[in-house]
């Protein structure tokens, strides 16, 4: 017997748009190629996308107000690793990847200008470093460096050439989670760092304090995967991907007088019901929606088949030949 299966890797592109408090869909007419994440810079004036050319990501930057879109110059970027995050300033672009040596570096492109440069370089031991936030100062790194337990973890790494995700000692690390983290978002007034986690049977998201990183707090309830905050830094919002359909839920909280992060029991926002796949969620500048990149049920490709199994297929195959 012969069995065999359709390859089912294509899931098709992810769009880019809106999503209002009231959970209504607008598009943006971005789509993505490779993993979806929607990158807004802080004034909500730019978005960078990430796509596949000729097998390589490939960045682009676009300027929503005027739709225009332009691709990032140079061959460095190609060879991208983790998706770029915005610098305060709404015009550099950050980003971790390997050079031809395996050694790690930090591209720095500043929009509308040449070939992007190496900011900093980092270690070939790691088998994974992201960037992921820079705190509103414009001073501080926040980013994962990855290799085992001894140097596993979120860190906050001062934004100098020498010291960007290095041995430099003034790094410091903000939370060692015992599996890679994800969507790790740093509230507007630095003061917070909120990330899913993986806990038990699931990935909850957990809020540490900047201030004091002993103060681990767990925010959602039911499993979360994406998280954001609110402009004023009084509420964040999370989904959970594993659920059926998805629900957008807001976490209130208050601050203890020993400065511990207080979340109140989560409130359910809206239901997801033609999302099959939500790739990233940032919140717009002036929060009255959300930034979304995701996979519409109704534009993925048809399921793959089960496995077949084919009786008597040398006979078939015998019939054919001359």
């Amino acid at each position: 017997d012969l069995i065999y299966a359709t390859d089912p890797s294509d899931r098709g592109p992810i769009e880019i748009g809106t999503m209002s408090m009231a959970g209504e869909w607008e598009s943006l007419g971005l789509e993505s190629s490779d993993s979806g994440n929607v990158v807004i810079n802080a004034d909500g004036s730019r978005v960078v996308t990430v796509n596949r050319v000729n097998g390589r990501p490939l960045m682009s930057v676009t300027e929503l107000a005027r739709g225009v879109t332009r691709s990032i110059p140079g061959e460095r970027e190609r060879d991208i690793s983790t998706i770029p995050i915005w610098h305060p300033d709404n015009t550099t672009l950050l980003f971790a990847y390997r050079d031809p040596s395996g050694e790690w570096q930090i591209g720095r492109y500043r929009a509308g200008g040449s070939a992007p440069e190496v900011l900093a370089q980092g270690r070939a031991s790691f088998d994974h470093i992201r960037p992921w936030q820079i705190t509103s100062d414009g001073q501080t790194l926040i980013g994962v460096a990855w290799k085992d337990s001894t140097q596993q973890g979120i860190y906050a790494m001062p934004m100098t050439d020498s010291a960007v995700l290095t041995d430099d000692p003034s790094a410091k690390r903000i939370a060692k989670p015992e599996r890679r983290p994800g969507s790790i978002r740093l509230s507007p007034d630095d003061r917070w760092l909120a990330y899913a986690e993986r806990l038990a049977d699931r990935s909850e998201i957990v809020v540490v304090s900047m201030l004091d990183p002993s103060k681990v707090v767990q925010a959602s309830v039911e499993g979360g995967t994406q998280v954001t905050w609110d402009p004023e830094a009084n509420r964040l919002y999370y989904l959970n991907e594993r659920e059926t359909p998805m629900v957008m839920r807001a976490v209130d909280f208050s601050v203890s007088e020993e400065g511990d992060f207080v979340p109140r029991q989560p409130e359910v926002l809206f239901e997801l019901e033609d999302t099959d796949d939500v790739e990233s969620l940032a919140m717009a500048p002036d929060g009255t929606r959300f930034y979304v990149s995701q996979r519409i049920k109704d534009a993925l490709p048809e399921a793959p088949q089960l496995p077949q199994v084919v009786i008597g297929w040398s006979k078939l195959v015998r019939g054919q030949l001359p």
